[in-house]
């Protein structure tokens, strides 16, 4: 709910946590027996994720994943990127 208590139309909530998905996309990381997975939660439209193994002012982003979402959140399961850093972006 929101301050006034209208009902906010774009959140999910599972076992424990409640995300508010807004204007920008928002990306989570999680490692879980060893399978690393990012979770997007964003409203329904075309992302980008990218990554890259450097978090300064040198960091080259590089392509992972664009593509269209229809729900508030998706999940993708990584192979091969140790030591890296995410980012989601709209076009």
């Amino acid at each position: 709910l929101r301050a006034d208590g209208t009902q906010m139309p774009s959140t999910i909530q599972t076992a424990g946590r409640v995300v508010a998905v807004g204007n920008q996309p928002l990306l989570e990381a999680s490692l879980e027996n060893g399978q690393r997975t990012l979770t997007l939660y964003a409203t329904p439209g075309t992302y980008f994720l990218e990554w890259s193994s450097k978090m300064d002012q040198y960091a080259h982003w590089l392509p992972l994943w664009k593509g269209t979402t229809a729900g508030l959140s998706q999940e993708f399961y990584l192979m091969d990127h140790e030591d890296s850093f995410y980012r989601a972006r709209t076009p």
